[in-house]
Order: C-alpha cells, then sequence, then structure tokens
C-alpha cells in the first residue's frame, strides 16, 4: 500500500489521517477476476461533515477524488463519482458516518 499524509497502523489494516487532503491506496489487481469484494469501515470522520471517499481507481493516486479513473463513493452523500463528475446515483447505503461500512462487490 501507499499513503500521503496519513499513517498507517502497525497491524497493517487501518490509516490515519494526519493532514488535510489525505489518501490511502491498497495495491491490489482485479484483472482476470470473476468477482471481487471488499470492505472499508470508517472508524473516524467528523460527523455530518464527512470528507472520506471510499473507491477504486485505475490511475495514481492525487489529493481530489475529481481524478480521471476515480470510482468513489463520497461520504457525505453516498453519491457514486466517476472521474469526478457527480452521477447523481445513490451508492444504496445512507450518507457513511463514523462506524458505518462500505462494501464493494
Amino acid at each position: 500500500g501507499e499513503t500521503h499524509r496519513m499513517q498507517l497502523e502497525p497491524d497493517g489494516m487501518q490509516v490515519k489521517r494526519v493532514n488535510e487532503n489525505a489518501w490511502a491506496v491498497v495495491d491490489c489487481e482485479l484483472s482476470g477476476a470473476d468477482e471481487a469484494e471488499w470492505c472499508f469501515q470508517s472508524i473516524e470522520d467528523l460527523n455530518n461533515d464527512e470528507g472520506t471517499c471510499y473507491g477504486l481507481t485505475t490511475k495514481p493516486p492525487q489529493n481530489s477524488y475529481d481524478r480521471d479513473g476515480w470510482i468513489v463513493i463520497r461520504a457525505y452523500n453516498a453519491h457514486f463519482y466517476v472521474s469526478g463528475s457527480d452521477h447523481n446515483v445513490r451508492s444504496g447505503i445512507q450518507k457513511v458516518h463514523p462506524g458505518s461500512k462500505v462494501h464493494f462487490r
């Protein structure tokens, strides 16, 4: 994995933001897979001001969700964003608050 302005916890399973505009990436090749599944859990965020995005990317990360090749769910409204565009499609979940889990399948 790779992080920017985040601290990887010793267990390797959790990251903590240490500054604004932070990101963390887990490298996982999906080519040739018939199906993939993963889950994130929001442990701590500002309730009702969630700025976290959860998703996948085909491009190197940067400090903004509006990046070509990114498919994310934004925590504050639970909408899908594709390459930075809000497609006004609800992800089927409520807003992502601290304690929420986000599943991808």
